[in-house]
């Protein structure tokens, strides 16, 4: 089982795909009536959770901050949902999403989508599927350590082992990667956008010019990631008042 730090208000739910398998979903329900949806998808080898509970963490900031209902959720193969990690992809993936939006995420309320690591694909292509179905909820897009690369080139074999050898991805799952445009998509929803990463982080740096030409960016300075809680405070900082002025500019 995943760690679930936080308050015990949280409620855990199990949403049924259309195989018959179930995600785990965690909803963070606000005390008064809730200004919209924050949907968030976790890191490719993580959980619902985040390294050190950092979702959990920033999911129940903006519960409080924001006024926002915040849905978390384990992929199928990751975490307490059914399936095998080996067998994903990332088309199963985006598709758990959307039956997460469908099932948990107010059907008259605005609507974040965001994302963590390679969540942040994961958001970002749905958010688009959305869009492009006329679906009148997403109105931004919320990520969080997520280069959204393109063009990218896996050398690997028809196995590999990732995290020491705890997980494993055939080699389909990396050719299906590389011939995803994330970015593109995050384009082509017309939507705002806000990205939050480690000052230190040297790939996300890099990459950072691209996003700031087109959206919000916010560089955390504490380090890398967001181990300390001077970082973890700068994070929930960012994420908050971007939603907040989100939403107070849409109400």
């Amino acid at each position: 089982m995943s760690g679930e730090p936080g308050p015990v208000r949280r409620h855990q739910l199990f949403t049924e795909l259309p195989t018959g398998r179930c995600l785990t979903v965690v909803d963070d329900p606000v005390e008064v009536a809730p200004r919209g949806t924050v949907v968030v998808a976790h890191d490719l080898t993580g959980d619902r959770s985040g390294p050190g509970g950092l979702l959990a963490f920033l999911a129940a900031a903006l519960c409080d901050g924001c006024q926002v209902r915040v849905v978390r959720f384990d992929t199928r193969g990751s975490g307490d949902s059914s399936g095998a990690f080996q067998d994903v992809s990332f088309a199963d993936m985006t598709e758990d999403f959307l039956a997460v939006v469908r099932a948990h995420a107010l059907a008259d309320r605005p609507l974040v989508c965001a994302g963590f690591g390679i969540g942040g694909v994961l958001a970002t292509l749905a958010v688009n599927e959305l869009v492009s179905a006329g679906d009148p909820r997403p109105r931004a897009v919320l990520l969080v350590s997520s280069r959204l690369a393109e063009g990218v080139r896996f050398d690997v074999g028809p196995v590999e082992p990732m995290r020491g050898g705890e997980f494993h991805l055939p080699e389909a799952f990396f050719r299906e990667r590389e011939s995803l445009r994330p970015r593109s998509a995050l384009l082509a929803s017309g939507l705002p956008f806000l990205l939050v990463y480690g000052a230190k982080d040297v790939e996300l740096a890099a990459c950072a010019p691209w996003f700031a030409q087109r959206g919000t960016t916010v560089a955390i300075e504490s380090g890398r990631g967001f181990e300390t809680s001077d970082a973890r405070a700068d994070l929930v900082r960012a994420c908050a008042t971007y939603v907040t002025k989100l939403l107070e500019r849409r109400s």
